[in-house]
């Protein structure tokens, strides 16, 4: 995978690119932020499709992780819903030292990245954007 780093105010976040990257994601993200504990949220489209092998990957590299589905679309991006996630993640056992993974398009990765903003005072936030423009629009483009 190749690595480009953004650079945000004086400091830089990581952009990992490149074929195989679902695959390759549990171990970048030990080796990043060396965290046992996570939220996976997905929707229930992009789900289906791609959750059950980042979980495996990440039960083998050692990490416990919740799965939480949304509706996909605009109407799942509410307070109603960050709420119903957070819940989740307190059900879970989920702290400030565990770290949110959105994986979709461009709702998920605002929403994943909003309940990691507000979690027990924030938590780190892993963005796998499934389409080309999340992948720009609210992954790169820093609004997360």
């Amino acid at each position: 995978m190749t690595q480009v780093k953004i650079p945000v105010g004086g400091s830089f976040y990581e952009v990992l690119i490149g074929p195989g990257s679902l695959g390759k994601a549990p171990s970048a993200i030990v080796g990043v932020l060396g965290k046992k504990t996570g939220a996976l949220i997905s929707d229930r489209q992009v789900g289906p499709l791609f959750a059950e092998r980042l979980l495996e990957g990440l039960g083998r590299e050692g990490i416990r992780t919740t799965l939480i589905t949304v509706p996909a679309g605009e109407n799942a991006k509410t307070l109603e819903h960050a709420g119903l996630i957070c819940d989740e993640m307190i059900q879970a056992g989920l702290d400030r030292h565990s770290f949110v993974i959105g994986l979709g398009g461009g709702v998920v990765g605002d929403l994943s990245g909003f309940v990691a903003a507000i979690y027990q005072r924030g938590n780190p936030h892993v963005q796998i954007p499934t389409t080309l423009l999340s992948m720009i629009d609210s992954s790169i483009g820093g609004k997360t």
